[in-house]
């Protein structure tokens, strides 16, 4: 957690299975310690679909199945780009309509 305080990470990519627990238990920490819109990719080697929707209720931007290939990797960078111009306009448009 200390990590993603001190850092600016336009991505996060979190891994379903972690030592000692699970990353959906992890991922609103995560996304509250961010404390800025950032892109959270949940992977892992599991295609069960109740993982998939446990951390994208808990947060999660989207959900990978590894192994991630250098396109999809590509993508996720692409989104994340995408994702963070789209929130800072709307923040900006909101701002100057209150």
């Amino acid at each position: 957690m200390r990590l993603c305080e001190q850092s600016a990470a336009d991505l996060v990519l979190l891994d379903y299975l972690l030592p000692g627990g699970d990353g959906s238990e992890v991922l609103p920490h995560v996304r509250k310690s961010l404390g800025k819109p950032a892109a959270i990719v949940m992977v892992s080697s599991s295609q069960q679909e109740a993982p998939m929707r446990t951390c994208l209720k808990n947060g999660a931007d989207s959900y990978r199945v590894k192994p991630l290939s250098i396109p999809t990797i590509a993508e996720l960078i692409t989104y994340t780009v995408q994702k963070r111009r789209f929130l800072r306009k709307r923040r900006k448009t909101r701002a100057k309509s209150a």
